[in-house]
């Protein structure tokens, strides 16, 4: 599919003549690494921005996964697949379908597939359905989902919240940022108004469902929306390697 929003970040299948879903080609790709490299001890999956998206997606769903020789490192994505129907808005964790005000009345897609679980919806994903019926429930999917190892990584400054930067005449934005294409739908608005926000507000989901351990999120400083200077940092090796840094603080969980 080409819908003009980058469908392979949450597994919709790719045009004619192979009709696969994108995910099912990192399923392929992966299994093909364990096969012809049976030494191998330790595979990391990483993604940034949309890459961050399709990563933390797919970990959730796929089937290709070795736990205790897998992790994946998931940074500064626009959006993610929550587990539940509730977010964090105006300072509470709601249902937004009920909170009854015109804010949230408009937006009926906020908790289906890409930002959560529930079906329905213009988005055709044969990979999710099917990873959802051979789970049989969602909750046998979240159970399976709470023992991967992810390692969740926001940059501080990754504070914009446009959607676009506007040049003018004189080559300066108008505009105090560039997001870098920071998705703004109410679906996406609904996890926050920034990425570093909705990074905040998805780590503390999980918390809300006593996931904790092996999901854990750093905060990259004097970093915003560039992979390079994620993955280069002193966090950023750490969770690409899991390696001890003794740069890197203290993990420090808040959760609401």
């Amino acid at each position: 599919e080409d819908d003009g929003q980058g469908p392979w970040r949450y597994g919709a299948n790719a045009l004619s003549p192979a009709k696969i879903s994108s995910y099912t080609a990192l399923d392929v790709l992966v299994d093909a690494i364990w096969e012809h490299f049976p030494s191998l001890k330790k595979m990391t999956i990483a993604g940034h921005s949309s890459g961050g998206q399709m990563i933390q997606r797919w970990t959730l769903l796929t089937s290709s996964w070795i736990t205790g020789r897998m992790h994946s490192v998931v940074a500064n994505p626009s959006s993610y697949a929550y587990l539940t129907p509730f977010r964090f808005i105006r300072g509470d964790w709601i249902l937004p379908n009920d909170d009854n005000d015109e804010e949230n009345a408009f937006c009926p897609q906020y908790n289906q597939w890409e930002w959560g679980l529930e079906g329905g919806g213009n988005l055709t994903v044969p990979y999710k359905d099917h990873a959802l019926n051979t789970n049989v429930s969602n909750d046998a999917l979240i159970t399976r989902f709470r023992n991967r190892r992810v390692l969740y990584l926001a940059g501080n400054l990754d504070r914009c919240n446009v959607s676009t930067t506007t040049v003018d005449s004189a080559g300066s934005s108008p505009l105090w940022c560039n997001s870098h294409g920071l998705e703004t739908s109410c679906m996406d608005e609904m996890q926050g108004s920034n990425r570093l926000e909705r990074s905040e507000h998805y780590i503390t989901s999980l918390r809300r469902l006593g996931i904790w351990g092996e999901h854990i999120r750093r905060v990259v400083h004097d970093v915003g929306h560039d992979h390079s200077l994620m993955f280069q940092s002193a966090e950023g090796l750490e969770a690409l390697f899991e390696t001890k840094n003794e740069t890197v603080a203290p993990l420090q969980v808040m959760v609401d």
